[in-house]
């Protein structure tokens, strides 16, 4: 898996305009089973309908993989390890699996009677269905709510323990891909030229927003803390303002959406775009940009970049602030180049 760090997609009708995007930033996969064959548990509608579940489900599919001696992993007299370890297939498409197996997890001993009829006896298919399952009162999810409070039941702790450490071990691995340890507040160009349409977007794909999303939100309100420019750390109020700005404009982003429009935008000069950059423990970061906005007129250089943080600029090029308060108190909130006010 990877995580495209992109910054926003600017269109424009000034044949100047530059779009700004980072290179593709590699994040540790985490093993996860993708394998869904389209025979999956298909049955006959009249009386199987429970059944048709785990045709969409890759654990139940590998699980089945995994304990079949005639088509599977362990057919002509072959472990499950054995097999992991020679065939790039099963490492790619039962990954959780073969990680399971390569770290000696626990198996599972839990022989569902209902499934023997097909053929799918084994106890690892049986507690794969069970770990899905939030409907039927048999599953783990339907009393419990959640797979770690059912893994703590004696159902979880004796007869599908395996799948329980295999799959709480992924629930962890999501967690902590999803937890950031610092945050910094940016100035980054959207672009240049008369008029600029402007959106406001997440660097995370669509298929992970909600994880990421509340990774990114949860971790920053933990934290309470963010970074700008040479000032260093902001103080808690200006922190927490921007930390709620972030929160609201992720919340505009429904639907699995990772952009909103803000509009358009005239700038003769350089359009700087407000955004919040989440870094995590691995040096993988991702970005919320903002609806937020400077223009620095053309007779500057790009290097010329906004002096404060947003909502705290004290003119229209954000060259002084309106107030230093946002700087921790002492030699960093005195060097805050401040506004004139007039008489």
């Amino acid at each position: 898996m990877f995580s495209k760090i992109a910054v926003l997609a600017v269109s424009t009708n000034a044949a100047s305009l530059r779009g700004r995007s980072l290179e593709f930033v590699k994040v540790s996969p985490v093993p996860q089973n993708t394998w869904s064959p389209s025979w999956g548990c298909k049955r006959d509608k009249g009386g199987w309908g429970w059944w048709t579940k785990c045709e969409k489900t890759a654990d139940v599919a590998c699980a089945m993989w995994a304990t079949d001696s005639e088509w599977g992993a362990i057919r002509n007299g072959a472990t499950l390890q054995q097999t992991c370890a020679h065939s790039k297939w099963g490492r790619t498409k039962c990954a959780s699996t073969c990680a399971a197996a390569a770290a000696n997890f626990p198996g599972d001993n839990w022989e569902a009677g209902r499934w023997k009829t097909f053929g799918h006896a084994s106890p690892e298919v049986s507690c794969a269905l069970w770990a899905q399952e939030d409907e039927d009162l048999w599953g783990a999810l339907t009393k419990s709510g959640s797979l770690k409070k059912a893994c703590r039941s004696p159902m979880g702790l004796n007869k599908c323990r395996g799948t329980c450490q295999r799959l709480l071990g992924l629930l962890e691995d999501k967690k902590a891909q999803n937890d950031f340890t610092g945050f910094e507040g940016r100035w980054q160009v959207a672009g240049s030229g008369s008029t600029v349409q402007t959106t406001a977007s997440s660097s995370w794909s669509k298929t992970t927003s909600t994880t990421t999303a509340n990774g990114f939100t949860t971790s920053l309100g933990v934290t309470a803390s963010m970074e700008f420019a040479d000032i260093g750390t902001l103080g808690y109020s200006a922190t927490n303002t921007l930390s709620t700005s972030v929160s609201e404009t992720l919340s505009q982003m429904q639907g699995g959406r990772n952009s909103i429009t803000c509009g358009s935008e005239h700038c003769d000069g350089n359009l700087w775009q407000w955004g919040v950059v989440g870094t995590r423990a691995d040096g993988t970061t991702e970005r919320v940009s903002q609806c937020a906005f400077v223009c620095i007129g053309i007779d500057k250089p790009i290097t010329v970049k906004p002096k404060c943080p947003r909502g705290f600029c004290g003119d229209s090029d954000c060259q002084c602030c309106n107030s230093n308060e946002f700087a921790p108190a002492g030699d960093a909130r005195d060097s805050v180049r401040m506004c004139a006010v007039a008489d």
